[in-house]
């Protein structure tokens, strides 16, 4: 965990030297959200939701207004994020660039086991996520959904499963 929070210091404070690129914004956003994820703090979730593009900052947003109308006090969007379905394994290994062109951008996020295979952790690497980006006038942000839902796989024999 420690070692997230420093490359989210250091790529913080670069960032207002350069542009970031796309591998560095995602691997900032996925950061904030393992950071979360190992010590809940809503500082590391209000990071992520500013590296989110406006139409996808929208919906929390929406969230967290109806939430402040419904409970009586000042609900922050960002506390309306979630990290399922985007962080797997328990550790960043890498962030790779798959097409960058136009002002788009699609990069694959690989995860690991700290544990690995052959010390008793999973038999299995998680499958790398797929992010899309987008280029604003403050910078790459990410975009959602992230990536596309794996697929249920269809029982035995062909049929579909009961709802």
């Amino acid at each position: 965990m420690g070692r997230t929070i420093a490359i989210l210091l250091v790529l913080t404070l670069l960032s207002g030297c350069r542009e970031r690129d796309p591998e560095e914004v995602a691997e900032s956003f996925v950061g904030a959200l393992e950071a979360y994820r190992d010590r809940p703090r809503t500082a590391n979730l209000e990071y992520a939701w500013k590296l989110l593009d406006e139409t996808s900052q929208a919906p929390f947003a929406e969230r967290a207004k109806a939430a402040s109308a419904a409970l009586g006090v000042k609900v922050e969007p960002w506390t309306m994020m979630s990290y399922d379905g985007l962080v797997r394994g328990d550790r960043l290994l890498h962030v790779e660039a798959l097409a960058v062109e136009d002002g788009r951008a699609r990069v694959a996020v690989s995860y690991g086991w700290a544990v690995p295979k052959e010390a008793g952790g999973p038999a299995e690497e998680p499958k790398p996520r797929e992010l899309a980006l987008v280029q604003t006038d403050d910078g790459w942000k990410v975009e959602l959904p992230l990536g596309a839902p794996e697929k249920p796989t269809a029982p035995a024999g062909g049929a579909e499963a009961a709802p």
